[in-house]
């Protein structure tokens, strides 16, 4: 009796009901519905518009030879159909239906819309793109970065910070060269791994003045918001 589990079939935990929830789990739901009914709105407008203009239709077999000519609009006019705020062309046409797709659910998830931006109703969202391995999540959020840069007035995007795996943080690098390297507004980067401790608060300082994107490891940041000093040797950054 003294040592008798405490988990398994017999110890399931009870569903809350709904009418059991808090006041602020109450809210959040009521706030996520709507938030839901307001972009299901947008996407019908966009589906009965935009898409018909650019002849292109989601699953399509003609995706393919539409690309040269595709636009990935996020935002635009609702009454002229003009646009707001479009991913680079350059960008889109290297971008692969999913990846078209998957920019559009960052822009509805992060942003939402302009008025959304206004009203800061954004704030508080977020999403995991959920991808594979090898289905080019790096183009899509190096695409999402850059659009949010190039429209600043709108978005007021000055900084971003990137964290990654220490192993992955040089290919972000790379790869940020690699997709912008002809592409305006061209974008600072830095990348924190390389420098030399002695060097990175003025680095940090470097970027916040300045602005542009910022590439650092999980552990190193942890280091810098918390302070602490890291004793063991096989994960010090």
């Amino acid at each position: 009796e003294k040592y008798k589990r405490k988990t398994g079939r017999k110890n399931i935990r009870k569903i809350i009901h709904d009418k059991d929830l808090n006041v602020k789990t109450k809210y959040a739901i009521e706030v996520e519905r709507q938030r839901r009914k307001r972009l299901a709105k947008i996407q019908k407008l966009y589906n009965t518009t935009l898409l018909r203009q650019s002849s292109f239709i989601p699953n399509s077999k003609s995706y393919k030879s539409e690309k040269s000519n595709l636009r990935l609009i996020l935002e635009f006019d609702k009454k002229t159909n003009k646009s707001y705020i479009e991913v680079s062309t350059k960008l889109v046409a290297h971008l692969k239906k999913h990846q078209y797709d998957g920019i559009k659910f960052l822009w509805n998830n992060v942003y939402e819309s302009i008025d959304a931006i206004k009203t800061k109703k954004q704030n508080t969202n977020g999403c995991i793109l959920a991808h594979c391995m090898g289905l080019g999540k790096t183009l899509q959020v190096i695409s999402f970065i850059h659009t949010a840069f190039n429209y600043s007035h709108i978005t007021k995007v000055k900084t971003c910070l990137v964290l990654s795996p220490v192993n992955a943080a040089l290919n972000w690098s790379n790869e940020f060269n690699f997709w912008l390297k002809d592409i305006e507004p061209s974008i600072n980067h830095y990348q924190l791994t390389t420098v030399e401790p002695g060097l990175r608060v003025e680095y940090l300082n470097k970027w916040h003045e300045n602005g542009g994107v910022l590439i650092m490891g999980y552990q190193m940041y942890v280091r810098l918001v918390k302070g602490v000093v890291i004793k063991n040797k096989k994960i010090q950054i």
